[in-house]
């Protein structure tokens, strides 16, 4: 996993998915934490990167959709664990992006899973 990994790795990782943010070089990034400045829904936020916004899809979990009863209450969850808070990102799976462009993955505040946070809360589930 990227968190035994040195931070280099994590860096060229976010790179491949924030081609905009260049401060150490071409294709890379300074950093593996991000302040989340919008949440989408409960499973989806934004963070910036290079001075755009970057769409993030939390790996692992799935949240209703905002049209489903349960989706405003799940996105509301999000909302109060994360925004405005800085997360550590991490891409646990072979897929540092998906068919949308986003990120794919675990976001940590402090030593907190905010996945495992939402499918304990019970606006989640594991997938």
């Amino acid at each position: 996993m990227i968190k035994d990994a040195p931070i280099g790795l994590a860096v060229t990782l976010l790179a491949g998915c924030c081609s905009s943010a260049r401060p150490g070089g071409p294709g890379q990034i300074d950093r593996r934490t991000f302040v989340v400045e919008r949440v989408v829904n409960g499973h989806t936020f934004q963070v910036r990167c290079g001075g755009k916004l970057a769409t993030v899809r939390l790996w692992g979990v799935d949240a209703p959709p905002k049209t489903d009863t349960r989706g405003p209450a799940a996105t509301g969850a999000l909302a109060g664990l994360i925004i405005g808070k800085t997360v550590r990102l991490e891409f646990p799976g072979p897929h540092k992006c998906d068919r949308l462009g986003r990120w794919l993955c675990k976001a940590y505040l402090g030593a907190t899973d905010v996945g495992e946070e939402m499918v304990l809360q019970g606006h989640a589930e594991r997938r």
